[in-house]
């Protein structure tokens, strides 16, 4: 039997698109993983994006674009096509299809870009715009009032609570749903460490790490 993979989209509070995915999971697990890698400060624009959302008390809206056939990658390119043609401004770091984002440059061209600038440093002015567009952007004080008027008296979409507890207070599935998962996960290893071998030192790192918190959480029981 063939894989499906589903095409989504995020939406803002004003039920603007601003990123396109790919999964093959329910999209109530895609939205939490969503949220975990943000709430773990994962730097990136979707992730800055998404902060800035749950800083002013709201959650993005997941939706299904369609279901389809195989690994979903061309679709999911042409359909992050489409949107920046007709003028979306999307939070995806690639073009889609598991790509890189934008045009690849050459070794020459690279080169040609380092030389150029060299000894070149770079103004406070645009430090502090970098700094504000990795961190994520600060809403005035007139912004926020805006989106509370916006959004008094509405009412998030029974996917929305459901996401928003997952966030706030955790979910433990049911046993039968922690099968599903376990079997549709074998062979995937996990999403956000695949490729990445923690050296010596970071594994000793942790182990004090995880042995301070277990003092402090005894030392907390026995007071």
């Amino acid at each position: 039997m063939a894989s499906k993979t589903k095409i989504y989209t995020l939406l803002d509070e004003r039920g603007v698109i601003r990123y396109v995915g790919k999964t093959s999971a329910s999209l109530l697990h895609r939205m939490n993983a969503h949220l975990f890698e943000t709430r773990n400060g994962k730097r990136s624009h979707k992730c800055n994006w998404i902060r800035s959302m749950l800083a002013a008390g709201m959650l993005p809206k997941i939706e299904i674009l369609n279901e389809v056939d195989g690994d979903g990658n061309e679709e999911e390119a042409r359909w992050i096509s489409y949107f920046k043609s007709v003028g979306l401004e999307l939070v995806n770091g690639t073009n889609g299809g598991d790509g890189a984002a934008g045009r690849i440059l050459s070794e020459e061209s690279r080169r040609k870009i380092s030389v150029a600038n060299i000894g070149k440093k770079q103004s406070a002015e645009t430090k502090e715009k970098r700094r504000i567009s990795l961190t994520g952007k600060h809403r005035s004080a007139e912004i926020c009032e805006k989106f509370s008027d916006i959004h008094k008296g509405r009412k998030p979409s029974e996917e929305c609570r459901k996401a928003q507890l997952l966030y706030v207070t955790g979910h433990k599935p049911s046993v039968e749903t922690r099968l599903k998962m376990s079997e549709a996960a074998k062979g995937r290893g996990t999403p956000w460490l695949i490729g990445k071998h923690p050296s010596e030192t970071t594994r000793a790192k942790m182990r004090v790490a995880h042995l301070a918190r277990w003092k402090e959480a005894k030392q907390q029981r026995v007071a």
